[in-house]
């Protein structure tokens, strides 16, 4: 099972990561700004943090991305 550890793991080594969530699609990337936690089609809503440790902030519906990748709550997962 992927934790969220790895996940952190992951993106720290430049990695990128999408992610399916009670239906809903989500993405985070690196750009020239950070890393971007973007829900698809909602670009005006992405969150943006340059401190690998402020991914622990991050909500989905009040529920962290700690609780929903150590859950496995996933429906789908790719890493690049």
């Amino acid at each position: 099972m992927y934790n969220f550890e790895e996940l952190k793991s992951d993106i720290a080594l430049g990695r990128e990561v999408e992610f399916q969530y009670k239906g809903e699609k989500y993405s985070i990337t690196f750009s020239s700004n950070g890393w971007c936690f973007t829900k698809f089609y909602e670009n005006e809503n992405q969150i943006i943090f340059d401190e690998i440790e402020k991914i622990n902030k991050i909500l989905i519906n009040g529920k962290s991305l700690r609780d929903i990748f150590d859950k496995n709550e996933l429906e789908d997962l790719t890493i690049y």
